[in-house]
């Protein structure tokens, strides 16, 4: 129940020391009243303590756990603690002591945004779930006629890198939580891409995006011939282990449920198509020579390495 009330307020060191005095004070009072009053004053005053402690604590812990890098923001999230860190020209993310994006960081900038736009090379409006400003919204403003929709729900995070990068005029940031408005948006507006970021199903942030129920609501959001995107964070250009093999066949095992047409592009990061269309039967010659003709040329995404990945 305490956990349930406080959610996100305190951080977790936070709330395990306030369910500690709670449960210590409980043991103490006994039944007569003034004791049970005295105890519950005490906790009460405790926790207010901490609700005004916390913040600065998780900052003096963020600096020594990030020794080596300077702290510009510390504060819990909907999806627990998180940092952002600098170190010379690398700003990053930590969220519960893991990197979860970088900037800059071109390559798996390029690996979010530019695979789908090969098989639709057409395409306009695009809803990414996920944070946009590590790479991705810049990598768009390179690339004419398109527009981000990016959906997040982390307004905290929002205002701290509101400040830390320019907000292009090409991206619309969304404070929603993804499965909430896939629910409620589907009637509203269409999209040509739908990108699922960061889909490891290790944790609550993505696990929710990888379910039947999820797919079958971003299709809802596709327009007829449009493109469900899934760049996962699974290397398979090297051994694939059996608990990888199991997470990679699990996630093609639900899409396909959905979608009539999958495509996979293996490499550093592996990379789940899904279509309704029959968008992903063209040659591979076609896809490199796509990379080539866009305003932005890919560094990586393009010629001298996309023989290798394809084949």
């Amino acid at each position: 129940v305490v956990v349930a009330l406080l959610r996100t307020v305190y951080s977790t060191l936070a709330m395990s020391f306030a369910i500690v005095l709670i449960g210590v004070f409980g043991l103490l009072a006994d039944r007569k009243r003034t004791r049970i009053i005295a105890a519950a004053a005490i906790t009460f005053i405790l926790l207010f303590g901490v609700y005004l402690l916390a913040p600065a604590l998780d900052k003096y812990l963020d600096r020594i756990r990030y020794a080596s890098y300077q702290i510009e923001d510390s504060f819990d999230t909907p999806y627990g603690h998180t940092a952002i860190l600098n170190r010379e020209y690398l700003t990053t993310m930590m969220t519960d002591n893991t990197i979860e994006a970088s900037h800059p960081d071109l390559l798996t900038a390029e690996n979010m945004l530019i695979p789908p736009l090969l098989y639709y090379p057409e395409a306009h409006d695009i809803l990414f779930v996920g944070r946009a400003e590590f790479g991705l919204m810049q990598l768009a403003d390179s690339l004419s006629g398109l527009k981000i929709t990016a959906i997040d729900p982390r307004k905290s995070l929002s205002i701290s890198l509101a400040e830390r990068f320019a907000t292009s005029p090409n991206l619309l940031r969304l404070d929603d939580d993804p499965v909430s408005y896939f629910s409620k948006a589907s009637s509203l507006i269409k999209y040509d891409i739908i990108i699922i970021a960061g889909a490891m199903p290790d944790n609550y942030k993505t696990n929710r995006l990888l379910t039947e129920h999820f797919f079958i609501l971003a299709k809802l959001l596709l327009k007829p011939k449009g493109i469900l995107y899934i760049p996962t964070p699974y290397d398979t250009d090297r051994h694939i282990n059996p608990n990888k093999a199991a997470a990679l066949a699990t996630i093609f095992q639900t899409i396909e449920r959905v979608y009539s047409n999958i495509s996979l592009w293996p490499g550093e990061m592996t990379l789940f198509f899904a279509s309704d269309s029959n968008r992903f039967d063209i040659p591979i010659d076609t896809i490199i020579s796509r990379s080539q003709r866009k305003s932005y040329r890919p560094q990586y995404i393009g010629p001298d390495y996309l023989p290798d990945r394809l084949n």
